[in-house]
Formats: structure tokens, sequence, C-alpha cells
């Protein structure tokens, strides 16, 4: 048996592989620490820090469930399957290092504050309108009145 080839046993049954064309097959676990590849709308690839949530058993298309997160703290979703494209994921690895927590946290912080902020001018946006609107449906609903009692 020469180096480029080695005999593997995969339940009972004895295959002969060559190294030369051998794929190397990752396995995955809920939690795992991952580096995801996604191609931009510009073409441009673009590398996130991800971790793996779960998997669908899907009977036709089973899917890997991924979260994204980038360096602002924003966490996108990704369902991974033999029908997504312009996507790839790949194991962490020490050379390109994990996301600092706090760094992460911080910016999650910042999407919360900005947030809260909206649903407060949301808010006092309905209040405004209740306020002050309600002469414009008046007029509106009294005109409406008018005509239809004149008709």
């Amino acid at each position: 048996m020469t180096e480029e080839k080695r005999i593997v046993e995969i339940n009972g049954v004895k295959l002969e592989v060559d190294l030369r064309e051998a794929k190397n097959v990752e396995s995955y676990r809920v939690g795992d620490p991952i580096r995801v590849l996604k191609k931009k709308w510009d073409k441009n690839w673009s590398v996130y820090s991800g971790v793996i949530l779960g998997f669908d058993a899907f009977q036709n298309s089973p899917t890997i469930l991924v979260g994204m997160i980038d360096d602002a703290g924003k966490m996108t979703y990704l369902s991974l399957n033999q029908h997504t494209v312009d996507f790839e994921i790949a194991p962490m690895n020490v050379v390109t290092g994990m996301l600092e927590k706090d760094q992460i946290l911080d910016g999650m912080d910042r999407v919360i504050e900005k947030a809260e902020q909206e649903l407060v001018t949301a808010k006092a946006q309905r209040e405004i309108f209740l306020k002050y609107f309600h002469r414009y449906f008046a007029d509106y609903v009294k005109e409406e009145g008018v005509e239809e009692e004149t008709a």
C-alpha cells in the first residue's frame, strides 16, 4: 500500500481511499464556533464569526442552523442546506481567533438602546396623532355627513 492510498473501514466495509482525491469531512455539534464565508451583493466575500445553533433533520433537505454575528453586534441567522448558495462554513481556528465577548455585548447593547429609543419615539408619535389629528377626522366625517343630507 502506497502512502497515497489508505484502507478505511466504514460500517464493517473496507474501502481503499486515494488520499490525493479524498475530502476532509467536518463534523459539527450545537454550540461549535465557526467561520462563515458570505458572498455580498457586490460579488465580494466577507467572513463572519458564527456558531452552530441546531440541526433540522428534514428528510429531503437536512439543514444546519447558524447564527452569524458582525463586529457591531448584529446577529443574523442562516439556514444552510443543499439549496443555500453564496455561503460556506468552516470550523473556527486559532489563527483567525474568536470575537471578544465584551465587545459584542457592547454592540448588542447599543442596538437595544437604539431600538428602545425608536420605540419611545413611535409611542410619542402615536400620542401626538391621537391628540391632534382627531379634528382632521372629525371635519372629514362632518363634511361627509353634510353631503349625505343634501343628496
